[in-house]
């Protein structure tokens, strides 16, 4: 499944978040048991109850209230600029030449890189346009549910990614100005992707921006004896990095909500029984029931028990904002609570349920990895001014408190070399192991943090 435009249907829903593709590139969709007991009369009587409760937590009630704050006014959203560029981007070509363009800034060939990066010119330069503009609003009809695509933020990433190598090509050909501005650009692009309130934009947002911080780290090795580049390069990342999961949920939470208003009119539960690959059901914006509550029993039913999973899911997530490992374990029990209820009422919560047990951790994650660059450049600043090399994070000026433990964020030094890191979500110190140098892709044995060391060949 690699198209960024599916709809919400196997996004939103039974992919628990079309993230995969985002972030880990699978997607892991489930069925309903057939039900063990036909509760729908008991659900339904509690409806009311569920929908005042639901609306206490402050999780949307219409679609006006998905999204935080006032409109944005039409001459400062981006959207329009980012869909130009998306429009001029050449997706089969960037996927054709994208490891060619990998291969040459590897090896230091600059002139080759640039030469292919220009190609997307056009499409960059209308990002950086973008990139100044307070915010982006894609005005999305959150009552559409599974009909409701995201087709933006695939080539968002494609877009940021390439604004990311362009600013490896300008530092290798010493234009450190250049490359400042197009990090820049791209982190800000992650935020306008994580602007939508919903976990797909969330963890969009977290794969755009980790990816500048390892652009990042390219760089900073490139102009390592450079203080003044060295001080710009951690200018860019010197803000930012909190997500907040509660407000990321507001749109995954709704979805659900205006699917069980407008549950007949998108063929019924048994719609969503359908291959993840299906096209939604197509309705007219004009019918659609946009707030209050279903009339007929069995969508009353089903409104209120996924009311009452989502209330319970905002209440982890004010609860446990500054404790990730404990909402981590939180929403994993309450994901194992919501699959083990085998009741006709349950239908809709098992099928289109998120999976929490990693998507909550998912914002400390992108703290992590920023703290961690921050000090990787904090101490290049030190080695560029003083010849000196850190042995433990103390040698670091700063305070450098890893997300995950509230410990000091650790170090490894190799010669000359060294790396800073956090435990990351297992809370075990794996030794300054990266995701990426393990064999198993699957083990938890890793960490999370930024390497100073020769960049390897690919």
């Amino acid at each position: 499944m690699d198209n960024p435009g599916v709809s919400v249907r196997s996004a939103s829903f039974r992919c628990a978040l079309l993230t995969a593709i985002l972030v880990c590139g699978s997607c892991n969709g489930r069925k309903a048991t057939p039900p063990a007991v036909d509760d729908l009369d008991q659900a339904a009587s509690e409806v009311d109850t569920a929908a005042k409760a639901y609306r206490t937590s402050g999780l949307p009630w219409e679609a006006k209230d998905v999204r935080l704050g006032a409109p944005l006014p039409a001459e400062q959203n981006a959207a329009p600029l980012i869909r130009r560029a998306i429009k001029n981007l050449d997706t089969e070509r960037y996927n054709a030449e994208l490891p060619s363009i990998q291969s040459a800034i590897s090896v230091g060939s600059y002139a080759k890189a640039s030469s292919l990066v220009a190609g997307y010119d056009a499409s960059l330069g209308l990002l950086i346009q973008a990139s100044k503009l307070p915010g982006v609003d894609f005005q999305r009809d959150w009552d559409l549910g599974p009909a409701v695509l995201f087709s933006e933020l695939y080539p968002m990433k494609l877009l940021g990614r390439l604004l990311d190598l362009r600013a490896e090509v300008e530092c290798g050909n010493h234009d450190v100005p250049g490359a400042i501005g197009d990090l820049k650009a791209a982190w800000t692009l992650g935020d306008f992707a994580g602007s939508d309130p919903n976990l797909i934009g969330m963890l969009a947002q977290v794969a755009m921006q980790r990816a500048v911080l390892r652009s990042v780290q390219r760089c900073a090795f490139l102009v390592k004896d450079d203080p003044k580049a060295l001080a710009q390069l951690l200018e860019v990342i010197d803000h930012g990095g909190e997500i907040d999961f509660a407000y990321a949920i507001r749109g995954q939470a709704y979805m659900g909500l205006c699917t069980s208003r407008n549950l007949k009119g998108f063929g019924g539960i048994k719609a969503f029984s359908s291959p993840l690959d299906s096209s939604p059901t197509k309705l007219d914006p004009k019918t659609l029931l946009r707030t209050g509550l279903p009339k007929d029993r069995d969508s009353r039913a089903f409104v209120a028990r996924y009311l009452q999973s989502w209330t319970k899911v905002k209440l982890l997530a004010d609860e446990y904002q500054d404790n990730p490992a404990q909402l981590q374990k939180s929403m994993a029990r309450l994901g194992k609570q919501v699959e083990s209820r085998r009741t006709a009422s349950n239908m809709l919560n098992l099928m289109f349920f998120p999976t929490f047990t990693e998507t909550s951790t998912i914002p400390v994650v992108l703290k992590a990895d920023l703290v961690a660059n921050r000090a990787l450049l904090a101490a290049l600043l030190m080695r560029a001014r003083t010849g000196k090399i850190p042995a433990s994070i103390r040698d670091i000026p700063g305070d450098w408190v890893d997300p995950f433990d509230g410990k000091p964020l650790r170090v490894r030094q190799t010669g000359p070399w060294f790396r800073v890191y956090s435990v990351g979500p297992n809370l075990k110190d794996d030794g300054g192991v990266f995701k990426t140098e393990l064999k198993d892709r699957q083990s938890t044995a890793y960490d999370i943090g930024a390497a100073f060391e020769p960049e390897k060949p690919k």
